[in-house]
């Protein structure tokens, strides 16, 4: 095989392997990222949602619906 040709098939095999660790890297990282964030907001709606309440958030919600809709009736 010509001195050239060894070279090249060299190049080309180092491009594609940039290429291909480049698009690994750029979905990878996203997708590591995305549990913990989704955990970090999982739990900050946790806190918010339940403060101090003493009744659940729901019920006291449904409650207030009735009163509304017999206000209305």
């Amino acid at each position: 095989m010509p001195g050239w040709l060894t070279e090249a098939v060299i190049v080309q095999a180092i491009t594609t392997l940039g290429i291909v660790l480049g698009a690994l890297i750029t979905v990878d990282l996203p997708l590591r990222k995305k549990p913990t964030v989704i955990g970090k907001d999982a739990q900050e709606a946790r806190e918010q949602v339940k403060n101090s309440h003493d009744t659940n958030l729901r019920e006291e919600g449904d409650e207030r619906h009735e009163a509304t809709m017999a206000a209305i009736r």
